[in-house]
């Protein structure tokens, strides 16, 4: 079974990277709510929710692009869920390499943006761990931006 999942994820991928423009945006920005996301055991109806609304504001005129990052980031958290050789600490290395491959990046940092999916979390160790991994995503943005003002 965990080999015809890989077969799936791949080819989902792979498609996506024919078919989307600006393709690595996209999974960048996935990566990003999946990291927030996939830190609790439970997605849930309300998570969809909130990560749905957020994309909607993202990409207002493209309801295509929307339903793509919704699926780009299930796979993830699937992926998560079936210990398939991806893991919180796995995207975390994942997302700083992107940014360092692609400076860009850095702005597509929004975790205000994230910070809703903080509030439907009841377990406060899952809250916590949230939280510290949207100040891991603040300082990767801080430390990558290139309107950094350096002070004599």
């Amino acid at each position: 079974m965990n080999f015809l999942s890989r077969i799936k994820h791949y080819f989902r991928s792979a498609f996506r990277e024919i078919i989307v423009y600006h393709n690595s945006s996209l999974e960048f920005r996935a990566k990003l709510f999946t990291i927030v996301a996939g830190a609790n055991e439970e997605f849930s109806k309300a998570e969809h929710k909130i990560i749905k609304e957020a994309a909607q504001k993202i990409y207002h005129d493209d309801p295509n692009r929307v339903e793509t990052l919704l699926l780009a980031i299930k796979e993830y958290i699937e992926k998560i869920r079936e210990k398939n050789d991806l893991g919180i600490d796995e995207l975390a290395r994942d997302i700083i390499n992107n940014i360092k491959r692609n400076k860009r990046f850095v702005e597509k940092i929004d975790t205000k943006i994230l910070e809703p999916l903080l509030t439907i979390q009841d377990d406060p160790d899952v809250k916590d761990y949230q939280r510290h991994i949207i100040d891991f995503l603040d300082n990767l943005k801080e430390e990558y931006s290139e309107k950094k003002v350096i002070q004599p």
